[in-house]
């Protein structure tokens, strides 16, 4: 029934809400990653930044820096 309602299995559900969240918190505030993958229930910054990658197509840290305008400071760290 679950699956019929969203096209998503509960799994896939969950995780695509946490990754929507987790986007709202790299765009409007400088929390830590870790602190971010934390806060939208991933174990690790590890596991958190490969399913990011996997659903955004790019780690969260760059997502950040280009959402803030900031690419240039992603570039430095480089």
């Amino acid at each position: 029934v679950f699956r019929a309602a969203t096209t998503l299995t509960q799994h896939a559900y969950v995780t695509q809400r946490r990754i929507e969240r987790a986007q709202q918190l790299l765009i409007s505030t400088d929390t830590p990653l870790v602190q971010v993958a934390l806060m939208c229930g991933f174990g690790t910054q590890a596991h958190f930044s490969t399913v990011f990658k996997k659903h955004m197509g790019m780690p969260p840290k760059r997502f950040r820096c280009e959402r803030q305008g900031t690419r240039g400071a992603l570039l430095e760290q480089a």
